[in-house]
């Protein structure tokens, strides 16, 4: 058991959402399971994933947005909701919710991100704010969230900046590729665990082990695409080896 669980638990039992003696069992059935507490605490039905997230913000200092169920055109902000391209929205899993002091107010699952918050600034032209707020929420709502903005007339949107939006779409999709992405040592690890000889990696198939003489395709992790593997690569080379491998095409070296 982790003081980091211990002190999650705490949290939720000054907020009274949990007993002394509640907190105890469902620690030991973490630690006996393997399985972090809030998600036992989910799957017991004993605190909910909202409640946690907000004692979560409260202590990392962040914004909490509960994206409570909200229908009709007068329960969304349209300058916020067209600051920000439904389909960039839709890539980085990102919900603007309101303007508020100037800054826009936008819920995600990450709120330290700070490549996200530098695209979304980019997209909308003003400064933006990070709420936490539960990962499967902000993907249910966006699609209701824009499909009412979409509804509404056209001098009730607010317009978008003269960003291009194409170029800031190929970021999100090169930020979302890196986060998805895993670190080399990951597939070396599975290449020593399955008494591998090489490892493969080439766009537009999921990694490969070669073990006696025949490749197995590691599907567990995602297919690689060409800027995951230019990442992955000169994330184990010195700037001076990445000159080299881009000069020549070719590169010799040890991780």
């Amino acid at each position: 058991m982790s003081k980091v669980e211990r002190q999650l638990g705490q949290m939720l039992v000054d907020r009274r959402l949990l007993t002394k003696d509640a907190l105890e069992t469902h620690l030991a059935q973490a630690e006996t399971s393997n399985t972090p507490l809030a998600q036992v605490l989910v799957a017991e039905g004993t605190v909910r994933e909202a409640d946690i997230l907000a004692a979560v913000a409260e202590r990392i200092d962040v914004p909490y947005a509960p994206l409570q169920v909200a229908k009709g055109s007068d329960m969304i902000d349209a300058q916020a909701v067209g600051a920000v391209d439904r389909e960039l929205a839709e890539q980085l899993d990102a919900l603007p919710l309101r303007i508020e002091n100037g800054s826009l107010l936008v819920a995600v699952a990450d709120p330290f991100n700070q490549d996200k918050k530098a695209l979304l600034e980019k997209a909308s032209g003003m400064p933006v704010v990070l709420a936490l707020a539960p990962g499967s929420a902000i993907i249910e709502r966006i699609g209701e969230i824009y499909e009412t903005y979409e509804s509404l007339p056209d001098d009730a949107k607010e317009t978008k900046g003269s960003v291009d939006a194409k170029a800031v779409l190929a970021e999100a999709e090169a930020l979302k590729d890196n986060e998805e992405r895993p670190h080399i040592n990951d597939l070396l690890e599975v290449l020593l665990e399955r008494g591998g000889s090489d490892l493969h990696l080439t766009a537009g198939s999921p990694p490969q082990v070669r073990v006696n003489g025949s490749l197995k395709a590691l599907d567990q992790f995602p297919m690689m695409k060409p800027a995951m593997l230019r990442s992955m690569i000169y994330e184990i080379l010195t700037a001076r080896q990445q000159e080299q491998l881009e000069e020549t095409r070719e590169l010799d070296c040890s991780h």
